[in-house]
């Protein structure tokens, strides 16, 4: 497959895709994050769930506080630092919080796959090998395969 040669974007654009990588991400977080503060509050959570399967649920909800922080963190930053202006200062902190984002959203969708496993299997086993599988998936699909692609452009 042939593709075409890719161009450097200029600041304008370069804030444009954040901004829609931004919007793109942010629903997950704040989804994932919902159903994870709810599931604490529903009866069969403490009785499908015992301490320590509920401590990790803790863990899932936080890696989704610590991602949705790093999500909204661009936001924050330009309306608090940089009012009014656009910079490659912006684009470089906003590129690392959204790339940052990624692995704890990943873990906490994980670990909640995890505990949602146990409930239905009773098995640790099963229920660790598919989220491995999962995980792994995560991993592969927005940190290997770019990174590969990135290495093989001219």
């Amino acid at each position: 497959m042939k593709y075409q040669h890719s161009e450097t974007e200029n600041l304008k654009d370069e804030i444009t895709h954040i901004e829609s990588e931004t919007r793109m991400i942010l629903p997950g977080v704040q989804t994932l994050f919902g159903f994870q503060l709810v599931t604490v509050f529903n009866d069969r959570f403490a009785i499908t769930l015992n301490y320590n399967e509920q401590v990790l649920h803790w863990g899932a909800i936080a890696c989704s506080a610590v991602s949705a922080i790093l999500v909204i963190s661009p936001a924050a930053y330009h309306r608090l630092a940089e009012p009014h202006t656009a910079s490659r200062r912006f684009t470089h902190f906003s590129n690392l919080w959204l790339k940052s984002s990624l692995f704890p959203l990943a873990l906490g969708c994980v670990i909640d796959f995890f505990l949602i496993g146990i409930a239905i299997t009773k098995n640790y086993v099963v229920s660790g090998i598919v989220s491995s599988i999962l995980f792994i998936g995560f991993i592969t699909a927005w940190y290997i395969f770019p990174l590969l692609i990135r290495r093989k452009l001219p």
